[in-house]
């Protein structure tokens, strides 16, 4: 299947769908964007990773058959399109998780949730008095939504 079509059962996951315009965001580079970087809101209380497929190149694969039903923060409930591998490249290495395809039913102003388990498999480490985040052991700058898009 590719980016545009519909889903359907599964289980139900927690993730943190909310508008707020002003968020903890980080910006790095993936491999299957339009565009050079993307923006990601890091989630700790999210159980599962997110990205939305509008800034994705369209003929990016993904699983149906491994959809997952979603209860957002507000408590709404959603579906998936399915799970997507994006490469995620740092300056001296990248990860290779798997992210639950969304579009924009998911209400976040940037491109997708780093949930748990991406936090988790790139080895994560949050530092809030220096607002960064280290991945698979490279240091990462945490910025606000406003702030990074203005770059």
């Amino acid at each position: 299947m590719t980016i545009g079509q519909q889903p359907s059962d599964g289980p139900v996951y927690s993730v943190g769908c909310i508008g707020n315009e002003n968020l903890e965001c980080l910006r790095l580079k993936v491999d299957i964007s339009k565009e050079n970087e993307l923006l990601f809101l890091i989630d700790m209380g999210a159980d599962i990773s997110l990205l939305k497929g509008d800034k994705l190149i369209g003929t990016t694969e993904y699983d149906p058959d491994r959809k997952v039903k979603v209860k957002c923060a507000d408590g709404s409930p959603m579906e998936t399109h399915g799970v997507l591998e994006a490469r995620f490249e740092l300056r001296n290495s990248s990860i290779v998780p798997n992210f639950q395809l969304v579009n924009k039913q998911v209400d976040i102003p940037c491109d997708g949730i780093l949930g748990r388990d991406f936090l988790q498999h790139a080895k994560a480490k949050l530092y809030y008095e220096s607002r960064t985040v280290t991945l698979n052991g490279e240091i990462c700058l945490i910025g606000k939504t406003k702030q990074l898009e203005l770059r």
